[in-house]
């Protein structure tokens, strides 16, 4: 069996038990909420686990996650090839894997959205829905079309399985990368997510509720250095957008970076300036798709380092609870906004400004409590694939 090179980082571990776990924890608590025994379903989980699982299997020993009869159901997950998502399901039987560059699967022009051929069938139940594995009758049958074909058949299993009740980007990249363009194909690939989780969730085979809210975990690299101008000078002006249009901003960030000016705060400390700016993005694109965070959790954000052989990176951890905005765009009027949404969107800003990120390191944790609920979450993992 093949392992993750991180599996046994404690830093990250220590963010799996005090970030996500929790959140995990409250997000079942919730859809199992004055449900009746009929209508009870359990917490869909959709994650970038890696062979490891190691995510996937502390929410099986916090029974966060209760495999059926026949495994993990209700967990959903992406690896780069066939191999290693058959690897990973040794340890969590029942999953469902999808193979492939998730960004690049999500934001390719040759494939078609699947749930649009969706809507289209439910318009018209005589629509015909295209089979993404027919031979192509208009195209020759070569080795890059029989490629598409999969890729496309791969987006359709991966969209109807939608909608997720946690959503954990573990993905570990740039937000924004100097060779693409603005947005970036990573938001673009998020800015589909967030869409199609306002698809209904079946309760049971004849009943269906949409989603009210859903639980984010997001991970990003601090960086890169030599981002174009036209991208720092975009992400500079949202930041000073908020500063014009919230005064209670100003005091907050001049005591917490020791200058309220951006332009300023840019050039002279570049990190915070990324961790202030790279959270408003992903604010402002929930709020661009009906989506809103939940002011009381607000983004929970955590730091930590890592060493390689040419030096060292630092990597976010995003932790965030996520509500659909009152009343939905579909019950709104046109140019209609939601007051909660907007009302939410102000304080978590506020909250941005003014508290800073946990920083995770080697002295801040309890390595020994870590090793052993690591340890404990392995051996879970073993009894799966028959090792123990």
């Amino acid at each position: 069996m093949g392992t993750f090179k991180y599996e046994r980082d404690l830093l990250k571990h220590f963010i799996r038990t005090d970030g996500w776990l929790p959140l995990c924890r409250q997000r079942r608590k919730l859809i199992r909420a004055k449900k009746t025994t009929k209508n009870i379903r359990e917490l869909r989980y959709f994650t970038f686990c890696a062979i490891g699982a190691i995510d996937v299997l502390m929410l099986d020993v916090h029974k966060v996650l209760t495999p059926s009869e026949l495994g993990f159901e209700s967990v959903f997950f992406f690896d780069k090839d066939r191999e290693s998502v058959l690897e990973t399901q040794s340890r969590i039987p029942g999953a469902t894997g999808f193979v492939g560059n998730f960004v690049k699967l999500l934001t390719s022009e040759d494939l078609e959205d699947p749930s649009e051929e969706d809507d289209d069938a439910n318009a018209d139940p005589g629509h015909e829905v295209k089979d993404p594995l027919k031979s192509p009758e208009a195209e020759l049958n070569t080795k890059e079309v029989r490629e598409r074909a999969l890729q496309q058949e791969e987006l359709r299993r991966f969209v109807k399985c939608f909608p997720f009740d946690v959503i954990n980007l573990d993905l570990e990249e740039y937000v924004f990368k100097p060779s693409e363009e603005l947005p970036g194909r990573l938001l673009k690939a998020i800015r589909k997510i967030l869409r199609w989780q306002q698809r209904p969730v079946k309760i049971t085979i004849r009943r269906k509720a949409q989603l009210d809210g859903f639980s984010l975990m997001f991970t990003t690299k601090i960086g890169p250095n030599d981002l174009p101008d036209d991208y720092l000078a975009r992400l500079q002006n949202s930041l000073a957008l908020n500063l014009r249009q919230d005064e209670q901003l100003t005091p907050m960030l001049q005591n917490r970076a020791g200058t309220a000016d951006i332009a300023e705060l840019r050039q002279r400390n570049f990190e915070v300036f990324f961790k202030l700016a790279i959270p408003k993005v992903i604010l402002n694109t929930l709020m661009s798709e009906d989506w809103y965070i939940e002011p009381e959790y607000g983004i929970k954000i955590y730091e930590f380092q890592r060493e390689f052989d040419g030096g060292n990176y630092k990597m976010l951890h995003m932790v965030m609870d996520i509500r659909r905005h009152v009343p939905p765009r579909s019950k709104r009027l046109d140019g209609e906004t939601s007051a909660v949404a907007a009302e939410a969107y102000q304080q978590v800003v506020r909250r941005l400004f003014r508290e800073a990120e946990t920083v995770v390191a080697e002295d801040s944790i309890d390595q020994p409590a870590l090793t052993e609920s690591l340890n404990e979450i392995i051996e879970r993992g073993k009894k799966y694939t028959g090792e123990s």
